[in-house]
């Protein structure tokens, strides 16, 4: 299998399973409204406080179904899109060791590791942990060195950018806007500070078709890179 063809490979991948998020969502929240959902079994011994728990956990999801449900699928496909760059960049920097941004390596990376093979992957886990602690405008750059395409001319890039922001303020600050938001989402921030953002049906459907399309542009561009020369940028 040639290094396009693993490509490829991942950003099929990458784009089924964003979809399936979308239709669990879906399906999910119809489920919901339908036939309601019991979160405790008859048969299970369980307090009365675990009961009304549970029963109280019940209530919120059934209140909350239209934008919990489509929060969870949303973290899932920004989560599903980052797992793909990721795949991208190391299948590249395995091809091209000499991409890897490193000018010390740790004694330690190369004492501890058994071969080349073992090594090199250490080292690539260092590269993309740095690359993706940075900002996402920071990051691109980094990414556009790696891949050798030029990522900044993907339409969508912005939307991409927000996305991962919002994703981060969902899980650790409960969907509320706050100032590192602002600065990293720019002209696309949803809201203001303060304010919080809930994910709905449409909110996931735009994700969707953003992510989606940025991943199929994205895997044309290293097409016109790796197809035609095999391995060779």
């Amino acid at each position: 299998m040639t290094l396009y063809d693993e490509i490829l490979s991942r950003s099929i991948w990458a784009v089924e399973s964003i979809g399936t998020c979308s239709t669990i969502s879906t399906l999910a929240q119809l489920s919901i409204k339908e036939h309601g959902q019991k979160v405790w079994d008859d048969n299970v011994d369980q307090t009365i406080v675990e009961k009304q728990f549970l029963e109280s956990a019940k209530a919120a999801t059934l209140k909350d179904s239209e934008t919990l449900i489509p929060t969870w699928a949303f973290i899932s496909i920004i989560t599903t899109y980052e797992a793909w760059m990721s795949d991208i960049l190391r299948l590249i920097l395995r091809e091209y060791p000499k991409k890897i941004r490193k000018e010390k390596v740790e004694s330690s990376t190369i004492k501890d590791s058994s071969s080349y093979e073992e090594c090199l992957e250490r080292l690539i886990d260092e590269e993309l942990r740095d690359i993706f602690y940075k900002g996402p405008r920071e990051a691109t750059k980094h990414l556009q060195l790696i891949t050798s395409i030029d990522i900044e001319s993907i339409p969508g890039l912005a939307d991409i950018f927000e996305l991962k922001t919002l994703r981060d303020i969902l899980l650790h600050n409960k969907g509320v806007v706050n100032g590192e938001y602002l600065r990293r989402a720019g002209s696309k921030a949803r809201a203001k500070k303060g304010e919080k953002i809930r994910i709905n049906a449409g909110v996931l459907s735009s994700t969707q078709k953003s992510v989606g399309y940025f991943i199929a542009k994205a895997t044309i561009m290293l097409k016109e890179k790796y197809k035609k020369t095999g391995k060779k940028l």
